[in-house]
């Protein structure tokens, strides 16, 4: 088991009921000392599960940088978009923070559900989450990896 430092965790418990990012960032500054060299990673721990009471629900998790804190180009570097019925208490969803990239880091999770019917929202996706830093090697291997990383 590792231990998650107070101050690499990005949101605690969060209820997502709209698309948004985590309520914390990663700053990446030298300053930080981040990692020591080790490959960090971004994960979301699912804390209350999707909700699915409609198939055209979807979820997606992603990895943004930025060089402001603001986020106000950010950019996607990884995404997820996992089977909704999947996303259950205690599923992670990790993604390996490059090594050279922006200053700044978050989590980004995009709820959405096609709504056919004219009229009225009658889809409303909802799902809560804990996202922290960790090493990368600290990561049991029952995690879910986004498409496209090599794990050393």
């Amino acid at each position: 088991m590792a231990f998650v430092d107070a101050q690499n965790i990005l949101a605690k418990d969060q209820d997502f009921t709209e698309s948004g990012s985590t309520t914390s960032f990663l700053d990446c500054s030298q300053k930080r000392n981040l990692g020591s060299g080790d490959p960090m990673a971004l994960v979301f721990i699912i804390t209350e599960s999707a909700d699915t009471a409609d198939p055209a629900e979807q979820y997606t998790f992603a990895l943004q940088s930025d060089s402001d804190p603001a986020f106000g180009t950010a950019i996607t570097e990884a995404e997820l978009t996992p089977d909704p019925a999947t996303l259950i208490v205690g599923t992670r969803i990790v993604f390996p923070i490059p090594p050279s990239g922006d200053r700044y880091y978050r989590g980004y999770i995009t709820l959405d559900g096609a709504d056919a019917d004219p009229g009225p929202q009658t889809i409303f996706p909802s799902i809560s989450a804990s996202c922290y830093v960790m090493p990368l090697f600290d990561l049991q291997k029952d995690a879910s990896f986004a498409a496209g990383f090599t794990i050393f």
